[in-house]
Order: C-alpha cells, then sequence, then structure tokens
C-alpha cells in the first residue's frame, strides 16, 4: 500500500498503471523505474499532477513519446536537478522521476532523495 508515503519506488514489469493518483499524497514522490515501452507504473493522473524529471531528455525518443502522449512534458534532466541549475516548482502535488534506463542514475537518485529525507526526519527511519 502507498497510502500516505513520502517516496514510493516502482520497478516492475507490469503493462497496467499499479500506482493511481487518488492513493497519493500532497508532496510523495515516484521513482518510476519499471514499465514497459509505452505503458507506465502510475496511472495518467499521476503524470498530469506531477512535476517529471527524466535522466535524459534527447535519452530513448520512443520511451518519450509516451509521456508526450499523455499530455505531459518532462521539467528537466536529473543532472540539471543534481548540479542546482534547475529547481523544482511548488506549483505541483507530486514528483515523478522517470527512469529511462540508466541504473546509475537511479541508484544516484535513491540516495539523494534518502539522504533529504533523513535530514528533515532524522528521528524517523524508513
Amino acid at each position: 500500500c502507498v497510502r500516505g508515503a513520502d517516496v514510493i519506488v516502482t520497478v516492475t514489469f507490469s503493462s497496467e498503471p499499479i500506482v493511481e493518483a487518488e492513493w497519493l499524497k500532497t508532496g510523495a514522490h515516484i521513482n518510476a523505474v519499471g514499465g514497459l515501452r509505452g505503458r507506465y507504473e502510475a496511472d495518467v493522473d499521476v503524470y498530469k499532477r506531477a512535476t517529471i524529471v527524466v535522466e535524459s531528455l534527447e535519452h530513448k525518443e520512443e520511451d518519450m513519446k509516451g509521456l508526450y502522449a499523455m499530455g505531459v512534458e518532462p521539467l528537466c534532466e536529473l543532472g540539471e536537478l543534481i548540479k542546482g541549475t534547475r529547481k523544482m516548482p511548488d506549483n505541483k502535488e507530486f514528483s515523478v522521476f522517470h527512469s529511462l534506463g540508466m541504473g546509475l542514475e537511479d541508484i544516484a537518485t535513491a540516495e539523494l532523495i534518502y539522504n533529504q529525507y533523513m535530514k528533515r526526519n532524522e528521528k524517523q527511519l524508513l
């Protein structure tokens, strides 16, 4: 169950969404790592209500077509957030790191999110 979770990580081969927007609390973050080409682990409402970050805006154009078909466009590349050249906006309910297949960045992202969480919630372990 993901209700009330701060961070959700999906790593599946699901051809159907397994996370619904109505289950998520405002401010939730999803690391969407799995899914099949053209299929997404979160429903369309999650993507429409989220700030979306990807590894590369040019990487795997085939995978990006599905996002554009939903009527959403990624904010920026993960590297821009890490370098501090881009900031997350406050006008979206959720954030999604939509992984397009670069495993090292998935691990770096998980560590970054974990460290930020622990700074804010020192006494509460995940």
